[in-house]
């Protein structure tokens, strides 16, 4: 099949302007290879698209050129925290066309990677947005560019070291994002789309989107909201061995914010919680929002995140019960490092 011929490329030339020198990964969208720009004789980074096989013939030639258009309104973004696009165009593969993007290649690894190390662990409300705040910056940008991501992820998010030995946060993989026209920008998201092309992962979708309603500003919000509470609770905020159990997470009543894994982060509760809203209209209104009332509440956060991890004097009049020692034992985890070794080696 032409998708899985996709992962034997390695060793080709692209339109006579980029070599494909090693195949690096394969994700939900095509494969990922680390090549060669010729003219500037510089590392890129190369993903050819798999496209879906429900598009053959014009529907495929369809679906090509939308693709492309997406890509070049992304190249269009400039932020230094968003992975920039050099160039896209489409290769053939076993007589079948499959559009591909050329970006900057960037040595780091992914913040999945970073949630996974053996030393990772919860981080503070100051650690946690200081990481971010790059990724959240980025978003805001495309935001008033007109473009949404929709498939946030910490395998979206590169950690790369910058040259004084601290880390930077990029936003990869917006070759997938939506280009929202303006009549939806004043929508709730609570209209259904027939839009066939599933571009979000289960595993941090948003509940317009496991609802096929319209994706928007709002759907990067919720994704943000994730990522913020994986970092300060060290764990993926839906967890399920199934996409069932995942689908019911998603759209539980209850919201993943940090309180629900014992994690106390004061008035980013609520900020948090709003974010995370299973309603889109209940949520910010775009990125650059969110940051402003996370920014705002910070320093609450912060002393409240240091407070619930302090011990508490034992009282002389009253011992302390089993159940109150259990909940400190839950909230004492040990500190996690400003920066992850795996990176400053």
């Amino acid at each position: 099949m032409a998708d899985d011929a996709i992962e034997r490329l390695s060793g080709t030339t692209l339109d006579g302007r980029f070599t494909l020198d090693a195949f690096v990964a394969r994700g939900g969208y095509g494969a990922v290879y680390r090549g060669t720009h010729l003219a500037l004789r510089r590392p890129v980074a190369v993903k050819v698209l798999a496209v879906p096989e429900v598009y053959e013939g014009v529907a495929r030639a369809r679906f090509v050129e939308a693709f492309e258009a997406e890509a070049l309104t992304v190249a269009g973004l400039h932020h230094p925290a968003i992975v920039r696009v050099h160039d896209v165009g489409v290769t053939t593969v076993e007589g079948r066309a499959h559009p591909y993007t050329v970006l900057e290649w960037i040595e780091g690894a992914t913040l999945d990677a970073m949630l996974h190390a053996p030393d990772a662990g919860p981080r503070s409300p100051r650690e946690s947005l200081a990481l971010l705040r790059p990724v959240f910056d980025a978003i805001a940008s495309a935001h008033e560019a007109g473009v949404v991501h929709r498939d946030l992820k910490p395998a979206n998010v590169m950690v790369a070291p910058t040259r004084h030995g601290e880390v930077s946060a990029r936003v990869l993989d917006f070759g997938l994002a939506k280009a929202f026209a303006p009549e939806e920008r004043g929508t709730d998201g609570n209209s259904f789309t027939g839009d066939e092309r599933a571009s979000f992962s289960l595993s941090h979708a948003a509940p317009e989107q496991v609802g096929r309603l319209r994706t928007g500003p709002w759907t990067d919000v919720h994704a943000l909201a994730l990522l913020l509470v994986e970092v300060l609770v060290g764990q993926r905020a839906y967890r399920g061995e199934t996409s069932i159990d995942l689908y019911a997470r998603i759209t539980a009543r209850e919201r993943p914010t940090p309180r629900t894994f014992d994690v106390e982060v004061g008035p980013w509760e609520a900020v948090l919680e709003r974010a995370l809203a299973l309603m889109p209209k209940d949520r910010h209104r775009d990125a650059a929002a969110l940051l402003a009332d996370l920014e705002t509440n910070l320093d609450g956060a912060e002393s409240a995140w240091h407070a619930a991890r302090s011990p508490t004097p034992p009282s002389h009049a009253t011992a302390r019960s089993p159940r109150g020692a259990g909940r400190w034992a839950r909230s004492a985890w040990p500190a996690s490092p400003s920066r992850p070794r795996w990176l400053c080696a």
